[in-house]
């Protein structure tokens, strides 16, 4: 079994420091069904909610839609 690593909490993290002569690259390509399909739809819904969610707070303050 092995021991499981100590970590020393006044020592930085080692990070991998980019450099700038290599660009970082996407993983995902963009002609992928992520980026052409799933992305606008999520987007899409997620503005709809937020349109619905202003319009029921500007009925509460108004009175047109009841709040216990």
């Amino acid at each position: 079994m092995t021991e499981p690593e100590m970590v020393d909490l006044g020592r930085p993290k080692q990070e991998v420091r980019r450099t700038p002569l290599k660009p970082s690259a996407s993983r995902i390509e963009s002609d992928s069904v992520f980026y052409t399909r799933l992305v606008p739809v999520i987007l899409g819904a997620l503005a709809l909610m937020t349109i619905v969610l202003i319009v029921i707070a500007a009925g509460v303050l108004i009175g047109v839609v009841p709040f216990r």
